[in-house]
């Protein structure tokens, strides 16, 4: 496969010496050029992978990497991330072998083909909670439909700390910003 570096955004750039470091264990060769890098293999073997870092790119590439690999591939370190449970939840579907999704050792159990399936996506949870926390800073008011509220925990704590008021339901979210807003600590990881 040939893909382009990654570009990053505002808060950095993404390394992807994790994504590499996997493949490579995985029995890939990895050839860099100036604006892309070529991954090939005649064949992956499944091995144990340690993440340096928790990183989800790295964890969901190596993944779907490791679906097709031969034998058995733990990732530890893992992140567990909501999107990285859906992604094991769909290629599961595909016919995937992944245990463990969700938490912080992946197991995965090479596959010989895997088939078509259908499936629904999981709403985008850095989107609700941006409307969410603008609505709520600002004085506003909005509902977010559609979304999963447990995903989004830490963000409604850190707003009804801050006095955003927050309604839930099954699936939507309401906050409701008030002209009482107390300062908080942020503090962020993984």
């Amino acid at each position: 496969v040939t893909v382009g570096f990654p570009g990053g955004d505002k808060i950095g750039p993404r390394p992807i010496d994790q994504h590499i470091k996997g493949f490579k264990a995985l029995g890939a060769d990895v050839e860099f050029f100036n604006d892309y890098y070529v991954v090939k293999a005649d064949k992956l073997v499944g091995t144990d992978i340690y993440f340096d870092v928790i990183t989800s790119g790295a964890t969901i590439n190596l993944m779907m990497a490791a679906v097709r690999a031969f034998g058995k591939t733990t990732l530890h370190n893992a992140a567990r991330d909501p999107e990285v449970v859906d992604i094991a939840i769909f290629l599961n579907k595909m016919g995937a072998r992944i245990f463990g999704a969700g938490t912080d050792t992946i197991r995965i159990e090479g596959v010989n083909s895997l088939k078509g399936c259908t499936h629904q996506v999981i709403p985008d949870r850095l989107i609700a909670g941006t409307y969410l926390i603008g609505a709520g800073v600002c004085g506003g008011e909005i509902t977010v439909n559609d979304v999963i509220p447990e995903h989004l925990e830490s963000c409604i704590e850190k707003l009804t700390e801050i006095g955003v008021a927050i309604e839930k339901s099954d699936n939507s979210i309401t906050a409701y910003g008030t002209e009482d807003l107390k300062p908080t600590r942020v503090r962020a990881g993984m």
